[in-house]
């Protein structure tokens, strides 16, 4: 099976909207004891934005190369040809404007207050 170069962005776009969607959440258990406050967390959110930049390095030295091979060859590209993808791709990254929040609290052990908090989207970024 032959894609077109517009197919293989789509295809792209829609794997990397997925993984984005799939690491876009933070799950944190805090537990309030009497020697202090003690807290466990996993957060994915930052893991779709690295792949994002490593992917664009690549993309960019791939872009760079070909432009270098076409301007060594004297091509050139007519002002009217649109050298731009369809924005509408962008549409697979609605489901990142999402935010949900669960918070459940109970007591353990007679006197430990445990809160498990699990987030998915967020869209503040806290540098600690």
């Amino acid at each position: 099976m032959h894609l077109t170069r517009e197919q293989k962005v789509a295809l792209i776009t829609q794997l990397y909207a997925i993984v984005l969607c799939f690491t876009n959440w933070r799950h944190e258990t805090t537990w309030d004891r009497d020697v202090g406050l003690q807290l466990s967390a996993i957060d994915l959110r930052g893991t779709g934005a690295l792949i994002g930049g490593i992917i664009s390095a690549i993309c960019l030295r791939r872009i760079w190369s070909l432009y270098r091979q076409l301007l060594s060859r004297g091509a050139v590209v007519p002002s009217e040809h649109r050298i731009w993808g369809r924005f509408r791709l962008a549409l697979f990254l609605l489901p990142m404007l999402l935010t949900y929040t669960w918070t459940e609290s109970i007591v353990i052990d007679g006197d430990v207050l445990q809160r498990t908090t699990i987030t998915y989207g967020e869209r503040t970024l806290r540098f600690a």
